[in-house]
């Protein structure tokens, strides 16, 4: 090798490995990238437990109108499902409170289920206080579902009783 060709290699850039060229930098941010979003889907699946918690099932909806407080002479008859997962009351309300309260009693007038600090929302335009009733409660049978509102903290008013006829059907 002469002084020349020794003076050329002094002053030529020095090589790059093949594939980092100007044309390849982007790889290894790329490969970067791909490590870190897989390991961020593997974290969220882990911390999630797996895959999302199937839907609950679609409650059985009975819409009620209450009878005047202290009678019961406004009927239902409600023909339910036995096999649904959860029963939800929703009864039309004239008066706003702070809260509600929604009491079932079976024929001896034995409290069978009751549900406190329920809130009103408007549904298509008309005031409803809704709970969900777990379906044992309601088997055949006739109950009376009296509601009660106020402000909170204080006594609840009484606001109707509705006298309902369930039919548990196949």
């Amino acid at each position: 090798m002469d002084e020349r060709d020794r003076r050329a290699d002094l002053a030529a850039p020095p090589r790059r490995p093949s594939g980092l060229g100007r044309a390849g930098w982007w790889r290894a941010p790329a490969a970067a990238a791909l490590v870190v979003a897989v390991a961020l889907v593997v974290i969220v699946e882990w911390s999630c437990g797996g895959s999302a918690p199937p839907a609950e099932p679609a409650p059985f909806i009975a819409t009620i109108a209450l009878g005047m407080p202290h009678t019961a002479t406004s009927d239902a008859h409600l023909s339910i499902p036995r096999d649904v997962p959860a029963i939800e009351v929703q009864v039309w309300l004239d008066q706003r409170f702070d809260r509600y309260a929604m009491e079932l009693r079976d024929t001896s007038n034995r409290p069978v289920w009751r549900a406190d600090n329920l809130h009103a929302s408007a549904e298509r335009g008309s005031l409803v206080v809704a709970a969900r009733v777990p379906p044992d409660a309601l088997g055949d049978g006739v109950f009376d579902l009296g509601v009660g509102g106020g402000a909170a903290p204080g006594p609840l008013e009484e606001l109707g009783h509705v006298r309902m006829t369930v039919t548990r059907t196949p």
